[in-house]
């Protein structure tokens, strides 16, 4: 069988023929390459072995070039989704102080078309043993004049300092070292009191069972 050049076009009969196996055509650029056939592959390999290895060697060549602009590519594309991620959650955060700021003027304009302040109720007896007033009693009236005047209150640190101000005794003795600025576990919120002084009873009514407090006899 005469072997055909590679270098030459085959006709288009020819061409209809062949079963696309391996690019051959010795050119700068493997996109411009003919398809041979898998006979037309072999006869090369026995003729011309070191030019069929020489392709070959640039075809590899351009393979591993793709690949690396394929990996730029899907790596712009990440930075991309990443760049949106970011601007989509700055967006997000936006629109939340948005809603809380409108919230807020919101609450205050209607505060002020009912006529300013809200009536301040009466300050409930401080609280000392959990005896009189009991604790259960007291946290009840002080929960209703955080919520009645919450106006009054404009922070969790004002209202940290009101229920320390309606402390005695004993209770504003547990009280006092966490309220000072430089305490690791200083007071925080209304509930970190609360939640403190339920603490400090119950171990009293479990180390003193007969001075025990009528709401915690469960």
């Amino acid at each position: 069988m005469a072997k055909q050049a590679l270098n030459d076009k085959p006709t288009l009969e020819a061409r209809s023929l062949r079963r696309p196996t391996i690019l051959m055509k010795e050119a700068d650029d493997p996109e411009t390459v003919e398809n041979i056939t898998e006979e037309e592959f072999l006869e090369y390999v026995k003729t011309e072995p070191k030019r069929v290895w020489n392709v070959i060697g640039r075809l590899g060549q351009y393979l591993n070039s793709e690949i690396e602009k394929q990996n730029a590519m899907l790596k712009q594309r990440d930075e991309q989704i990443n760049g949106l991620a970011d601007e989509l959650e700055s967006c997000r955060n936006l629109i939340t102080r948005r809603a809380i700021q409108d919230a807020q003027e919101e609450t205050a304009t209607t505060s002020s078309i009912r006529g300013g302040p809200s009536n301040k109720m009466a300050d409930p007896e401080p609280l000392s043993d959990g005896k009189d007033p009991e604790f259960e009693q007291w946290m009840s009236r002080m929960l209703n004049k955080l919520d009645i005047n919450r106006d009054h209150f404009s922070s969790e640190k004002a209202k940290v300092a009101y229920i320390e101000s309606r402390t005695k005794g004993e209770a504003a003795k547990h009280l006092a070292p966490r309220m000072r600025p430089d305490h690791p576990e200083r007071y925080q919120t209304a509930n970190d009191v609360f939640n403190h002084l339920k603490e400090i009873l119950r171990y009293n009514a479990l180390c003193a069972p007969e001075k025990a407090l009528s709401f915690y006899a469960s």
